[in-house]
């Protein structure tokens, strides 16, 4: 079964019949086993003969994908000429994503939608849920740090979180996404 969300799919053409004139292809959603890939294929005539009253059409080679529907920031990875290979890998990799909201965070902060799901997977991060702004982020880290906690309570209600969120996000890497912040290593 597909997942619904997050989506790839592409609109893959007969690149010949596309430089005779004619626009044949259709709609595929990602990642696509073997089978469905060919049967694609043989529909958009790639391949073997499949319409006899066109004999002509199935001798075509090459395909692309001129168009692309997601949720996901078009990088370099989807190009006209991209594989089926590249394409399923991308789409695979987004479908073992379980917060996407924080891929969508990591994805403003890299250069292609491959670096941000390596990133991702490499568990190089660290969330901050429901934090709303710095000073919210300012105050997890301290509420997590032993030697604030062990601290005098008079220094505790008098810290300023303000100043410290500040210096943290000039400091690191905070994302903000819908729900909270999330910070990169």
């Amino acid at each position: 079964m597909k997942a619904c969300y997050p989506y790839v799919k592409a609109w893959v053409g007969n690149l010949g019949k596309y430089n005779e004139g004619d626009l044949v292809g259709e709609w595929v959603e990602f990642p696509i086993d073997d089978d469905d890939r060919e049967d694609v294929l043989q529909r958009i005539g790639i391949g073997d003969p499949v319409d006899q009253d066109d004999p002509s059409f199935g001798i075509y080679e090459e395909y692309f994908f001129p168009d692309y529907d997601s949720e996901l920031p078009l990088f370099e990875e989807f190009s006209e000429y991209a594989s089926y290979e590249e394409l399923n890998e991308i789409a695979e990799a987004v479908e073992d994503v379980e917060d996407f909201d924080i891929l969508i965070a990591i994805i403003g902060n890299e250069t292609s939608l491959s670096a941000a799901i390596q990133t991702y997977k490499s568990g190089d991060w660290r969330d901050y849920p429901g934090c709303e702004d710095m000073s919210d982020v300012a105050m997890r880290c301290c509420e997590d740090d032993p030697a604030f906690t062990e601290a005098e309570d008079f220094m505790r209600r008098h810290f300023d979180f303000e100043s410290y969120g500040q210096e943290l996000e000039s400091c690191g890497t905070f994302l903000p996404y819908d729900g909270g912040y999330v910070e990169l290593w």
